[in-house]
């Protein structure tokens, strides 16, 4: 095993995973997991239960440790626990935290006194704390564990487990920038709480990870510490690792990651966070390897209690934040080491939210602090199809939980697959999968919740409880049937529903002095009661309240005193609304809908290739039509739905072959039946649609002449496909040659120490500004880890500065067969551009793999259709002749396609003879013509013989047709036309000259 493999005890995860093109597992990889150096057969050793046994207090790894090493960390838990309950009395956070804040720590002190008296005494080091009673005793052996687990005031004492997490393999591909809200945002509504008017304003949210990259550029304003001009991280940055004391740091990336999700925005293009208007703070309670020890996840949750500077002093519990985001757990889950942490921020007025775990599908996977019932635990959805709830992933932990079986865990859901968010730099990173994607949209969540109604601040089970019941359920997707109910929830498997954010805002404006709104929304024809009518009850042109009628048409919805204007609607009917509808506090105000069937039209057209005019197959989702997505004819290109009047629709036409852009267009509202047509363009980056090529090349590059146009280093060499190595990844792409990063000697990279080698375009190249650009690459690569790990770098870099910086286009993707990569490097427009392939092995253990070849470099600046086509001239020529003569027509042959071709000529139609001269003398009425490269023409000679006898003035035609070999449909016919007759005395009509032959 790799040295920069090997973890310890037990194992942990960062609940993150990416998704990745091309691997076996659709979508999805491990988190970021510890493995155990002990056998994977042993069991965890949990917690013990408080004991009055010395020896049972002890977690026996602990006996086993202290003996090899002679000393060790250890956790000693003392038996007196603060009374917190009052707390729930208070009527505010501040309240609360202070309350909180100052009954643990004067527990911790007194009760900790004797504890600490004894360790002075014995001269061994300790971190006492005070979030939960415990004191970390440092280096201490085998005679102070069990003198201290003799003592009365002790209850148990366990490991300070040690971890160190193995990096995932992140595929980062080149993300696009985006001009808009990102996808998972706006799947779970938060862009409509924001158009209501909330967006976090005055909430706090904090992340517990691996670190914050606090300048970038879509976190700078969300910042606690910046206020637009200086910063000032005190009591806003806690490092409980070490690693950077004084400023954020994020030297793993994570952290970075989730804090987008939850609060992101530059306020521009990339609006990736839930609750941009939101502060933050954060607690590095894991290191730049994604590792931490239990010591670090406690000393977060107490800086998260009550915040301190940076010298670690005077805790103020009026800065501890609003909720905190936690996107890790402990592998295995039933493990309480953060229970009385949990209860003790929960208690304070903060909402503490966990992610699920990402060992699912199985029952009973759920990890730790997730399976706990005072955490707000989070899974994961896949948000492909745009509208709540989506589908459960696969990869989300379920419940039931170890500690709490009777508790349906996980709580909610949210976007955990292909999550776009910030990442350590100033940049943007999607394919990211994991409930640690999912956990932050939840988080944010409470931001928006208590900028909406600040009466809910502080106060978590109303909040708790907000969430839960506007979240959307999965409805009668069982998952894995891990116990629950699968109609409207909870369940092990998806809890209560995706998290809809404009139904708990709404939810939440209601929370206090409210009254209901009550009716039936019936069929103003029929009478019969209209099921999921949405009714919609609006106070202000931003508040709106949202509910549905039931299967028996009835609708209630709770809601602050006012007067509304109240709308019932349903797909097919004609809208009603009443205005002025009082609604008063502690009443109910009843109020029915009879809705009108609402006329009907045939909207029809066809969708084809903007270039060509073919025909496409496609699919049309239309918005605001609650039927099926519709399917154009695969043969014409057609379709035809018919839709209800008064709505304006979202027409959304995506080709079901790749390569094309989508197109998307209102139609409506519709007063009549009409035609919508939609031509489809080609992707002229990626280039993939059928028929299509890539045109007007900068650069292009099959490495058949050598390595002429490149600079190297490090072991790039030029292989061919039948040397030892080459042959392993045999054939390449365009044979015999390519370029190859390892040792022709051993192919392998191995060298006994980190190789690195760049290979380099050596000139520099203007990408036009006018026009697209994208580079285009085929790639074999055979690493360590199968690729699936940070170490052996295949990176793909270009410079706009001559080499002096380099930016990462995208990493390595596929292992073990030849795929194609290409790049977008439209934001590198009009200007000059240097590309290079960069390997790194990082260091230099586990290297004996084949390494990376690199074949048929491009970058192409157009996408142009291959169609096959030809042409004929003239199309039309008459000539004259005697009775007994025969006359020579001359035609030309153009093949007018882009790809070569050959071609079948047929002389027929006539009644007098006429045929092709051949070479061998003989003749005959057809000829094959070609092949003809493309733009190439064939100039053919055709023979028409006039019979004897025939009168003057006769005449024949004969039809000379030309078709594709390739494309049969693709065919040009020239007419020639013979008469009899003095050709002195007739004019020419066209310009070839007929040859009398006597």
């Amino acid at each position: 095993m790799s040295r920069h493999k090997i973890s310890s005890m037990l194992q942990l995860s960062l609940a993150v995973t990416t998704l990745l093109v091309g691997l076996g597992w659709p979508g999805q990889v491990e988190a970021i997991n510890l493995t155990p150096t002990a056998p994977q057969n042993n069991p965890l050793q949990y917690l013990p239960a408080a004991q009055s046994d010395p020896l049972a207090k002890i977690e026996p790894s602990l006996l086993s440790d202290v003996k090899v090493s002679n000393q060790t960390d250890f956790f000693v838990w003392l038996t007196v626990k603060a009374d917190l309950s009052p707390a729930y009395t208070l009527q505010t956070k501040a309240e609360k935290g202070r309350f909180v804040f100052e009954t643990l720590r004067d527990t911790a002190q007194r009760s900790q006194k004797g504890l600490r008296q004894e360790l002075d005494r014995q001269r061994v080091g300790y971190q006492p704390f005070y979030i939960a009673n415990k004191i970390l005793v440092h280096g201490g052996n085998q005679n102070t564990l069990l003198n201290l687990a003799a003592r009365s005031d002790v209850a148990r004492i366990t490991a300070n487990h040690i971890y160190r997490l193995e990096k995932p393999r992140i595929n980062r591909s080149s993300t696009p920038k985006v001009a808009a809200v990102e996808s998972n945002i706006s799947f779970v509504k938060a862009d409509d709480a924001w158009a209501l008017g909330y967006d976090g304003s005055g909430v706090v949210l904090a992340g517990n990870d691996t670190g914050l990259d606090w300048d970038h550029p879509a976190l700078i304003n969300q910042y606690r510490g910046w206020n637009g001009t200086t910063v000032d991280h005190n009591y806003n940055w806690w490092d409980a690792t070490g690693t950077y004391p004084s400023a954020p740091g994020d030297g793993y990336g994570h952290g970075t990651h989730t804090t987008g999700t939850m609060v992101g925005s530059d306020g521009a293009g990339n609006q990736i966070g839930v609750a941009p208007g939101s502060k933050t703070i954060h607690c590095k309670n894991m290191d730049d390897y994604g590792g931490g020890t239990d010591a670090t996840f406690i000393k977060c949750f107490e800086w998260d209690l009550a915040p301190w500077n940076l010298s670690g002093a005077n805790p103020r519990p009026d800065l501890a934040p609003d909720a905190i985001n936690n996107s890790w757990g402990y592998w295995d889950g039933n493990q309480p080491q953060f229970e009385d942490e949990i209860a003790a921020l929960q208690a304070a007025g903060i909402v503490v939210e966990v992610s699920a775990g990402n060992e699912g599908p199985d029952c009973s996977t759920l990890r730790s602090p997730g399976d706990y019932q005072q955490s707000l635990t989070t899974g994961s959805v896949n948000h492909t199809g745009g509208t709540l709830p989506g589908d459960l992933t696969y990869f989300s932990s379920r419940g039931k939980s170890g500690l709490y079986p009777d508790k349906f865990i996980p709580d909610v859901m949210a976007p955990g697959e292909n999550i776009r968010s910030s990442v350590p730099g100033g940049g943007y990173e999607g394919g990211w999968s994991g409930t640690s994607m999912a956990g932050p949209h939840v988080t944010g969540l409470v931001g928006l919740l208590w900028s909406a109604n600040p009466a809910l601040q502080g106060r978590v089970d109303q909040t708790v409880q907000i969430i839960l019941d506007t979240s959307v359920p999965l409805a009668g997707q069982t998952g894995s049937n891990c116990g629950g109910d699968y109609t409207v929830g909870p369940n092990n498997d998806w809890g209560h529903g995706t998290i809809d954010a404009l139904a708990a805002v709404q939810r939440a404006l209601s929370y206090g002095s409210s009254g209901t709104l009550v009716g039936t929304v019936t069929d103003a024809i029929s009478q019969a009661a209209i099921a999921k009518a949405t009714i919609k009850a609006t106070l202000s042109p931003t508040l709106t309240w949202t509910t549905k009628s039931n299967e028996q048409g009835d609708y209630s919805i709770k809601i602050p005193s006012g007067a509304y204007s109240a709308t019932a609607e349903k797909y097919g009917y004609v809208a009603t609304q009443f205005n002025n509808v009082s609604v008063v506090s502690g009443t109910t105000t009843n109020l029915n809908f009879n809705l009108t069937p609402a006329e009907t039209y045939l909207v029809s057209g066809v969708v084809t290739d903007q270039a060509t005019g073919q025909p496409l197959y496609a699919r049309l989702e239309i918005n605001n039509y609650p039927g099926e997505p519709v399917w154009t004819d695969p043969e014409t290109g057609s379709y035809d739905v018919t839709l209800a009047a008064g709505i304006a629709y979202t027409f959304s036409v995506q080709a079901w072959v790749g390569g094309y852009e989508p197109v998307s267009r209102t139609v409506g509202p519709l007063t009549g039946s009409r035609t919508e047509n939609f031509e489809l363009g080609v992707d002229v980056v990626t280039c993939q649609a059928p028929g299509y090529a890539p045109a007007d090349f900068l650069i292009i590059d099959d490495f058949e002449a050598g390595l002429g146009n490149w600079s190297t280093t490090g072991l790039w060499n030029w292989e061919h496909q039948t040397q030892n190595c080459g042959a392993q990844a045999a054939p390449f792409p365009s044979p015999d040659n390519a370029a190859y990063y390892g040792l022709d000697t051993s192919c392998t990279y191995a060298t006994g120490s980190a190789t690195t080698g760049a290979l380099t375009w050596q000139s520099p190249i203007f990408l036009p500004a006018d026009k697209p650009a994208a580079l285009t690459f085929s790639s074999y690569e055979r690493t360590e880890c199968n690729g699936n790990c940070e170490w052996d770098k295949r990176a793909t870099e270009i410079s706009t500065d001559n080499g002096s910086t380099w930016t990462t286009l995208g990493e390595g993707a596929i292992e073990g067969t030849w795929y194609s990569n290409a790049f977008d490097l439209t934001p590198y427009q009009g200007q000059n551009a240097l590309l290079r392939f960069r390997f790194d092995s990082i260091d230099g253990y586990a290297d004996d793999y084949l390494g990376w070849l690199i074949d048929d470099v491009a970058i192409h600046t157009n996408c142009i259709a291959n169609y096959y086509q030809v042409t004929i001239a003239p199309t039309e020529a008459t000539q004259w002749g005697d009775p007994g003569q025969t006359v020579v027509y001359t035609v030309q042959v153009t093949n007018s396609g882009n790809l070569s071709d050959t071609f079948d000529l047929t002389a027929s139609g006539s009644a007098w003879p006429i045929y092709v001269p051949l070479d061998s003398g003989a003749a005959s009425t057809t000829l094959t013509v070609g092949p003809l490269a493309a733009g190439e023409s064939q100039t053919v000679k055709l023979l028409m013989v006039i019979p004897s006898g025939v009168a003057e003035g006769a005449k024949d035609t004969a039809a000379i047709t030309v078709t594709s070999r390739n494309d049969t449909t693709k065919s040009a016919v020239a007419t020639l036309t013979t008469i009899t007759g003095d050709i002195g005395t007739k004019p020419i009509r066209r310009m070839f000259l007929p040859l009398i032959i006597k």
